[in-house]
């Protein structure tokens, strides 16, 4: 796993957001969101091992917030029962599950496998149209893919190997999930699997309308996309 920090130039900061990317994603996924103000951005990517370095000393700060979206959900589940991590004071999930390998609380086993068995770089921008809602984001979607192919490939067949040897319940999360929030037309994670996971865990949930599995162009600033996480609509 890898860990930047977003802001440096930022000195003091009591509160700090961990954000944990989705699959394949690297920091440009976010980078339009204005920075809150006393606040530290920790972006962490790459899922290949639990494994990290971390650039900063968290006991600094006073509250610390997790972020995760889309595949990152799994790699902060994992990372906190690992013990790489510890609780959060708040942890949010966006447009996904920690359990990214499954028919009905995660992604069908048969999308997973065919993404990973035919990974090319025409089927990455398939993925990325997927997860957009179209051509839309074109712009965007060449940032991404900054990341090499076959380190994608690892990180998707590491999530895998790792699922499949683990049975989902929701009285074994490692994390307290706060809040939860699903994207209406995600074409990743199903709407319905998502729904069907946080509402088995009893977890406040939060619908986006018209929403695809790529939330964040909706959104300009990080303290505009934390109070649409703590929002309940379920």
């Amino acid at each position: 796993m890898k860990a930047v920090l977003l802001n440096p130039t930022l000195q003091e900061a009591s509160q700090l957001i961990v954000f944990f990317t989705g699959w394949a994603m690297n920091s440009n996924a976010v980078a339009h969101l204005a920075f809150p103000e006393n606040t530290h951005i920790l972006h962490m990517e790459d899922y290949r091992t639990p494994s990290l370095t971390l650039p900063i000393d968290l006991t600094r700060y006073s509250k610390i917030i997790y972020i995760a979206w889309s595949m990152g959900v799994w790699g902060a589940e994992r990372a906190v029962a690992e013990g790489v991590l510890l609780q959060p004071n708040e942890a949010i999930a966006l447009a996904g599950t920690p359990f990214p390998y499954h028919d009905e609380w995660g992604i069908p086993k048969l999308w997973f496998e065919k993404t990973l068995s035919e990974l090319t770089p025409d089927n990455r921008q398939r993925f990325f149209r997927r997860m957009a809602g179209g051509k839309r984001l074109s712009s965007l979607f060449a940032a991404l893919e900054q990341r090499d192919l076959e380190e994608i490939r690892t990180e998707l067949d590491t999530v895998l190997r790792y699922e499949q040897t683990h049975h989902p319940l929701c009285d074994s999360l490692a994390l307290h999930w706060t809040h939860a929030v699903i994207p209406s037309k995600d074409r990743i994670f199903p709407a319905q699997n998502l729904l069907s996971v946080w509402q088995a865990c009893s977890t406040p949930t939060n619908v986006l309308a018209d929403a695809d599995h790529y939330i964040f162009d909706k959104y300009y600033s990080w303290q505009q996309l934390l109070d649409e996480g703590r929002k309940q609509t379920l």
